[in-house]
């Protein structure tokens, strides 16, 4: 987390990338860990795939490894199109499942066209 400190006056940059100010506070470095449980592999071709996470995950940790992809989170099954969420080969994204009682991954390949191994971490 990129940090800027004037003394009283402390700027810092969000993990999404938006800068906050704070006046008057120390600002220190804190991840929050959670416990590795569950490793899947999702392969994306050119028809979607979907996985089924385990109920008891809270986040789950996505590696595309091998090319891009487009994939799809949520309640149930689910089906990932071009016009879905977007991970780039190399890339490491995590996602809250919280809020979800039977969650579901879904992938299909991305503009590439190379086939890519989603390697989803389920965390709680």
């Amino acid at each position: 987390m990129p940090v800027i400190d004037h003394g009283d006056v402390v700027a810092y940059q969000t993990q999404g990338g938006e800068w906050k100010i704070a006046t008057g506070v120390t600002v220190m470095g804190a991840s929050i860990l959670m416990t590795p449980t569950v490793a899947r592999v999702l392969t994306a071709s050119s028809t979607s795939a979907n996985v089924l996470l385990s109920s008891e995950a809270r986040a789950i940790s996505i590696y595309a490894r091998g090319g891009d992809a487009y994939f799809r989170i949520g309640d149930g099954e689910q089906t990932a199109t071009a016009s879905s969420h977007y991970i780039a080969s190399g890339e490491r994204l995590e996602f809250s499942v919280s809020d979800l009682s039977e969650p579901h991954v879904a992938a299909i390949v991305g503009p590439s066209g190379a086939s890519a191994t989603l390697h989803i971490t389920e965390l709680v």
